[in-house]
């Protein structure tokens, strides 16, 4: 949102300049450059977004696991993939922006038809390698939530039994549930009566 407002400001800016008769080459702004990298806490939002469905600890992919900064330092199969202060060395970016060929083919993650990660998304992280790839700041980072699926039931679900009686008399039991009593015969279990 601020990386939209500061780009709306700079081209009112320019067009007021403009309309007032300013004549001068003004200074080209990339619109996908990234307000700032110096923590880890964007880019591990990146992960998040594009690549635990591959990289997350269960059967990751090329044994690299990026649910974390110290896992993603660590690496995969094929050594680390990060080269902290050189983002053009680093294998993870290479593989971003498709540089990897391996078997005279092109390599590019996420891989197939699945959104590629958006030009200021890569630029941000290639700015936080080349910063030093320094991990989260103490206490920056919560514990990740644990996203629970609501999950509709496929029928109507069973309403427990909450109590049980006998009457020995009338040979009646009485089962209760929430909001209703059951009375069953006691012989075959049979409905008589619901209240």
């Amino acid at each position: 949102m601020r990386r939209e407002e500061n780009s709306i400001i700079r081209q009112l800016l320019w067009l007021l300049l403009i309309a007032q008769g300013w004549n001068f080459t003004p200074l080209v702004l990339d619109a996908a450059e990234p307000a700032s990298a110096s923590d880890y806490s964007e880019v591990d939002a990146i992960f998040n977004q594009h690549c635990l469905d591959c990289h997350a600890a269960k059967d990751p992919e090329a044994d690299l696991v990026l649910e974390s900064f110290e896992l993603l330092m660590k690496g995969g199969q094929n050594g680390p993939v990060i080269v902290p202060g050189k983002s053009s060395e680093s294998l993870l970016v290479n593989m971003l922006e498709g540089k990897v060929e391996r078997k005279g083919k092109k390599l590019i993650m996420p891989p197939g038809k699945r959104k590629k990660l958006e030009p200021a998304e890569i630029a941000l992280i290639k700015l936080w390698i080349d910063n030093g790839a320094k991990g989260p700041v103490s206490g920056s980072l919560a514990r990740k939530e644990v996203q629970v699926p609501t999950i509709p039931p496929k029928g109507t679900p069973r309403n427990p039994v909450n109590a049980l009686a006998l009457e020995p008399k009338s040979n009646l039991l009485a089962v209760a549930r929430y909001r209703e009593v059951d009375l069953r015969s006691a012989r075959d279990r049979n409905l008589v009566r619901t209240l």
